[in-house]
């Protein structure tokens, strides 16, 4: 059993999740090469003695928000939403649509997020855009695994190719989330394009 926090780590945990929520903040509003380590000081009303006590520079800030962000994402697709979750067809459609309405749903209240993710981190350097990358390359890999347990549990083709179907896919969704953020006042457009992929999963994929 992990050891509770005391309250020195409570509070250092606290500050640091407050560092992390306002340099989010302001590199939404400023764009990273915009924003100073003044700028997020300053809205949090904070010396530069106490940011750096948390990170290292601006550079180590924006990973730790995109490694946040990520794991928000990530977190959508845990407990029945997770690839080895369902036994049957109408399962695996309901997990689909499950998956579909907390990916939107997530999008639509955070497109910064979704920004920060696909496009502010490609311009920082090229370390970041390679976690860019992985992020994607996950996305894929994780995206088999639903397609491997659809074989396995005799609901999709048994020669389907999975790795390939599954990169696919993630590049519909990763489209989809860029699309979005240029037409993020169309609210029936992103249901239509998300409707048209699990279409294409369910029929394309079924025994």
């Amino acid at each position: 059993m992990t050891a509770p926090l005391t309250r020195a780590e409570r509070l250092r945990q606290q500050t640091e999740n407050e560092i992390l929520q306002a340099a989010f903040e302001t590199f939404s509003e400023k764009g990273y090469h915009q924003t100073a380590i003044s700028d997020i000081a300053q809205k949090l009303g904070m010396g530069h003695g106490t940011f750096y006590r948390y990170f290292k520079n601006k550079r180590d800030m924006i990973e730790r928000v995109f490694e946040w962000k990520m794991e928000e994402i990530t977190g959508l697709l845990l407990d029945e939403n997770a690839p080895d979750a369902v036994d049957s067809l109408q399962d695996y459609i309901d997990q689909v649509h499950r998956i579909k309405r907390r990916l939107i749903d997530y999008s639509r209240g955070n497109l910064n997020a979704i920004r920060l993710l696909l496009i502010t981190s490609m311009s920082v350097d090229e370390d970041l855009s390679k976690k860019v990358y992985e992020l994607i390359r996950f996305g894929g890999l994780l995206c088999s695994g639903y397609m491997k347990n659809g074989v396995d549990k005799d609901i999709f083709r048994p020669e389907l190719r999975c790795d390939g179907t599954a990169d696919a896919i993630v590049s519909m969704i990763v489209m989809g989330g860029l699309h979005m953020l240029n037409t993020q006042h169309d609210e029936g457009w992103i249901e239509n394009y998300a409707d048209s992929i699990v279409d294409l999963i369910v029929a394309g994929l079924r025994k």
